[in-house]
C-alpha cells in the first residue's frame, strides 16, 4: 500500500472489502472491480485480453485445487467475458435474466452448473462470483 499505483491500492481495497461483503454477488462484483482499476479496460472484448495477456487463457480460474482430478476445468478464457456481463448486469442493476438474450454476448447467468463433478449445483453467476476472488488474487500476485 506504500506504492504509488492508485488503480492497484483500489484493487487490493476491493479484494478485502469483497471477502467482507455477506452477499455473493455484490462480493463478485467488488472482485471483477478490482481487476477493472488495474486493466482500465472499460470493455467486454478488452476486459477479455487484458486477463488472458495477464494471467494466460488457459490458467485455472480455480488454482491449487486440493484434489487434481476433481478440479473445477474453467479456465480464465472461458469465464472472462461471463465475468464482465455479471459485474456490467450488477453495476447497472438490470435483471441478472437479460444476460441469456444479450445479442453479441449471451450468458445465461441463471443456469444450473456444477463446481465439481460431484458438488451441488449453483447458478453460473454464483460460480462467476467466487472465480472472481480466485483471479482478482492471481491478478494481483502478477502485479505486486
Amino acid at each position: 500500500m506504500d506504492g504509488k499505483s492508485v488503480e492497484k491500492k483500489n484493487a487490493l481495497t476491493l479484494l478485502q472489502l469483497g471477502l467482507e461483503h455477506f452477499h455473493p454477488y455484490i462480493a463478485g462484483l467488488l472482485w471483477v472491480t478490482g481487476m477493472e482499476a488495474i486493466f482500465d479496460s472499460r470493455r467486454k472484448d478488452k476486459f477479455k485480453k487484458a486477463i488472458c495477456d495477464c494471467l494466460g487463457p488457459q490458467t485455472l480460474a480455480f488454482p491449487n485445487w486440493h484434489s487434481k482430478p476433481e478440479a473445477p476445468p474453467y479456465t480464465v478464457e472461458e469465464v472472462a467475458i461471463p465475468l464482465f456481463v455479471l459485474r456490467n448486469k450488477l453495476a447497472h442493476g438490470a435483471d441478472l435474466r437479460t444476460a441469456a438474450t444479450d445479442a453479441k454476448y449471451p450468458v445465461d447467468l441463471m443456469e444450473r452448473v456444477n463446481l465439481t463433478p460431484d458438488s451441488t449445483a449453483t447458478t453460473q453467476a454464483l460460480l462467476l462470483s467466487e472465480a472472481a476472488c480466485y483471479l482478482l488474487c492471481q491478478v494481483l500476485q502478477k502485479v505486486l
